[in-house]
């Protein structure tokens, strides 16, 4: 299971009628990029979230550690915190993203 996946399943899951909750306990790993880097990754994203405009890239701070990535900045709530978070998951090696 992938990183995307896992966030399908968790989305999928609390739209369920009758589900109060969602205890996201899967677990997933990086496909393809077990190889690099936090710092590689780092580079990874901070690239991605230049090269999409749904973001402010110069606002957003990235750190990695582990493959774990934590955003931090000043964005609009909502829309771009979520589509900042959606860019992240999708760069190899980033195992996860909390949401902020």
């Amino acid at each position: 299971m992938n990183l995307l996946q896992r966030a399908e399943a968790v989305r999928t899951t609390r739209h369920v009628c009758g589900v109060r909750a969602v205890d996201d306990q899967l677990c997933t790993r990086p496909v393809g990029a077990a190889h690099r880097t936090d710092v590689e990754t780092n580079a990874a994203v901070v690239d991605a979230l230049i090269l999409d405009d749904a973001v402010p890239a110069y606002g957003t701070d990235v750190e990695v550690e582990g493959g774990r990535v934590t955003l931090w900045g000043a964005v609009d709530p909502g829309s771009q915190r979520e589509a900042a978070e959606r860019i992240a998951v999708r760069v190899p090696g980033v195992s996860e993203v909390p949401p902020g």
